[in-house]
Protein backbone atom coordinates (compact mmCIF):
# COMPACT_ATOMS: atom_id res chain seq x y z
CA UNK A 1 0.00 0.00 0.00
CA UNK A 2 0.79 3.44 -0.41
CA UNK A 3 1.07 4.27 3.33
CA UNK A 4 3.68 1.04 3.81
CA UNK A 5 5.67 2.70 0.98
CA UNK A 6 5.78 6.11 2.93
CA UNK A 7 6.78 4.57 5.79
CA UNK A 8 9.73 2.76 4.45
CA UNK A 9 10.81 6.07 2.35
CA UNK A 10 10.79 7.88 5.44
CA UNK A 11 12.28 5.18 7.62
CA UNK A 12 15.24 4.83 4.96
CA UNK A 13 15.51 9.35 4.78
CA UNK A 14 16.18 8.90 8.76
CA UNK A 15 18.67 5.75 8.04
CA UNK A 16 20.78 7.82 5.70
CA UNK A 17 20.30 10.64 7.09
CA UNK A 18 19.71 10.64 11.19
CA UNK A 19 17.18 13.05 11.85
CA UNK A 20 16.07 13.63 8.44
CA UNK A 21 12.33 15.28 7.42
CA UNK A 22 11.54 13.80 4.07
CA UNK A 23 9.76 15.75 1.70
CA UNK A 24 8.76 13.50 -1.47
CA UNK A 25 9.76 10.05 -2.24
CA UNK A 26 8.76 8.21 -5.65
CA UNK A 27 10.00 4.61 -6.90
CA UNK A 28 10.47 3.69 -10.41
CA UNK A 29 10.12 0.14 -11.69
CA UNK A 30 8.93 -1.10 -8.58
CA UNK A 31 6.76 -3.67 -10.57
CA UNK A 32 10.02 -4.62 -13.07
CA UNK A 33 11.98 -7.28 -12.17
CA UNK A 34 14.46 -6.63 -15.08
CA UNK A 35 15.15 -3.36 -14.27
CA UNK A 36 16.62 -1.86 -11.50
CA UNK A 37 15.02 -0.28 -8.22
CA UNK A 38 15.27 3.47 -8.64
CA UNK A 39 14.17 5.69 -5.02
CA UNK A 40 14.33 9.48 -5.41
CA UNK A 41 14.06 10.97 -1.74
CA UNK A 42 13.62 14.60 -1.47
CA UNK A 43 14.57 15.00 2.67
CA UNK A 44 15.41 18.10 4.57
CA UNK A 45 18.65 17.31 6.78
CA UNK A 46 19.12 20.11 8.66
CA UNK A 47 19.67 18.55 11.40
CA UNK A 48 22.19 16.28 10.05
CA UNK A 49 24.14 19.25 9.97
CA UNK A 50 27.12 20.48 12.48
CA UNK A 51 28.00 24.17 12.64
CA UNK A 52 31.75 25.02 12.52
CA UNK A 53 34.09 27.83 12.80
CA UNK A 54 31.98 30.22 10.57
CA UNK A 55 29.61 27.86 8.47
CA UNK A 56 28.07 24.57 8.30
CA UNK A 57 29.23 21.12 8.12
CA UNK A 58 27.11 18.11 6.32
CA UNK A 59 28.59 14.94 6.85
CA UNK A 60 28.13 12.97 3.75
CA UNK A 61 26.06 9.17 3.98
CA UNK A 62 28.37 6.19 3.76
CA UNK A 63 26.13 3.29 2.60
CA UNK A 64 28.93 0.98 1.01
CA UNK A 65 27.41 -2.43 1.78
CA UNK A 66 31.06 -4.02 1.36
CA UNK A 67 32.50 -2.65 4.58
CA UNK A 68 30.33 -4.64 6.66
CA UNK A 69 32.26 -7.47 5.10
CA UNK A 70 35.56 -7.05 6.19
CA UNK A 71 35.50 -7.01 10.24
CA UNK A 72 38.28 -9.90 10.45
CA UNK A 73 41.83 -9.18 9.50
CA UNK A 74 42.36 -13.09 8.21
CA UNK A 75 40.14 -15.70 7.09
CA UNK A 76 40.79 -19.37 6.79
CA UNK A 77 36.87 -19.82 5.07
CA UNK A 78 35.49 -18.15 1.53
CA UNK A 79 33.96 -15.14 2.47
CA UNK A 80 30.81 -15.33 0.21
CA UNK A 81 29.33 -12.05 -1.03
CA UNK A 82 26.50 -13.35 -2.93
CA UNK A 83 25.84 -12.46 -6.91
CA UNK A 84 27.30 -9.87 -9.19
CA UNK A 85 25.49 -6.81 -8.67
CA UNK A 86 25.85 -3.44 -8.97
CA UNK A 87 24.40 -0.38 -7.31
CA UNK A 88 24.23 4.33 -8.05
CA UNK A 89 23.48 6.48 -5.33
CA UNK A 90 23.24 10.04 -6.78
CA UNK A 91 23.27 12.37 -4.15
CA UNK A 92 22.64 16.44 -4.73
CA UNK A 93 23.32 19.08 -2.42
CA UNK A 94 21.97 22.30 -2.59
CA UNK A 95 23.24 24.86 -0.09
CA UNK A 96 21.03 27.41 1.20
CA UNK A 97 20.91 30.92 -0.35
CA UNK A 98 23.97 33.91 0.30
CA UNK A 99 25.82 30.94 1.74
CA UNK A 100 29.11 29.90 -0.46
CA UNK A 101 30.74 26.21 -0.37
CA UNK A 102 33.88 25.74 0.99
CA UNK A 103 34.78 21.69 1.17
CA UNK A 104 33.75 19.50 -1.54
CA UNK A 105 34.80 15.80 -0.98
CA UNK A 106 36.71 14.05 -3.41
CA UNK A 107 36.54 11.56 -6.10
CA UNK A 108 37.13 7.88 -5.46
CA UNK A 109 38.04 5.18 -7.90
CA UNK A 110 39.50 2.14 -6.46
CA UNK A 111 39.15 -1.15 -8.34
CA UNK A 112 39.82 -4.59 -7.45
CA UNK A 113 39.34 -7.97 -9.31
CA UNK A 114 36.41 -8.05 -6.84
CA UNK A 115 34.84 -4.84 -7.25
CA UNK A 116 35.14 -1.44 -8.44
CA UNK A 117 34.07 2.01 -6.74
CA UNK A 118 33.72 5.25 -8.28
CA UNK A 119 32.69 8.53 -7.15
CA UNK A 120 32.27 11.81 -9.26
CA UNK A 121 31.29 15.42 -7.68
CA UNK A 122 30.47 18.19 -9.67
CA UNK A 123 30.19 21.65 -8.39
CA UNK A 124 27.96 24.49 -9.97
CA UNK A 125 27.31 27.81 -7.91
CA UNK A 126 25.22 26.64 -4.68
CA UNK A 127 24.97 22.97 -6.19
CA UNK A 128 26.86 19.40 -5.65
CA UNK A 129 25.94 16.51 -7.54
CA UNK A 130 27.66 13.48 -6.27
CA UNK A 131 27.43 10.05 -8.46
CA UNK A 132 28.41 6.70 -6.57
CA UNK A 133 28.94 4.00 -8.29
CA UNK A 134 29.54 0.13 -7.12
CA UNK A 135 29.87 -2.80 -9.09
CA UNK A 136 30.86 -6.34 -7.47
CA UNK A 137 32.25 -9.04 -9.71
CA UNK A 138 32.81 -12.17 -8.05
CA UNK A 139 30.51 -14.58 -6.22
CA UNK A 140 33.19 -15.08 -3.10
CA UNK A 141 36.61 -14.52 -1.83
CA UNK A 142 39.44 -17.03 -1.03
CA UNK A 143 40.98 -16.61 2.07
CA UNK A 144 44.26 -16.22 0.28
CA UNK A 145 42.71 -13.10 -1.84
CA UNK A 146 40.91 -11.49 1.33
CA UNK A 147 44.09 -9.49 2.38
CA UNK A 148 43.73 -7.93 -0.81
CA UNK A 149 40.29 -7.75 -0.79
CA UNK A 150 39.85 -5.95 2.66
CA UNK A 151 42.58 -3.61 1.78
CA UNK A 152 40.63 -1.92 -0.77
CA UNK A 153 37.21 -1.88 0.63
CA UNK A 154 38.99 -0.20 3.84
CA UNK A 155 40.57 2.17 1.57
CA UNK A 156 37.19 3.13 -0.21
CA UNK A 157 35.47 3.33 3.76
CA UNK A 158 38.48 6.05 4.60
CA UNK A 159 37.79 8.04 1.26
CA UNK A 160 33.68 8.09 2.04
CA UNK A 161 34.12 9.82 5.73
CA UNK A 162 34.02 12.87 3.93
CA UNK A 163 31.83 16.22 3.99
CA UNK A 164 30.23 19.39 2.37
CA UNK A 165 31.51 22.60 3.97
CA UNK A 166 29.99 25.95 3.54
CA UNK A 167 29.27 29.45 4.88
CA UNK A 168 27.57 32.38 4.74
CA UNK A 169 28.79 34.07 1.29
CA UNK A 170 30.52 37.71 1.56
Amino acid sequence: SQEQADKFYAILASHIFPGASLKDASAANHTDIVQPLALQLNADVTTSLLQKNRGWRFQLPNIFPLRQLVNLDTRKTPLRIGPPSHMRQKLTITVPGGHKITHTPESINVVHECFEVKRDVKVSKRKISIDFFLSRRCVEVSPESYASFRSSVLEVVSQMQETVDFERGR
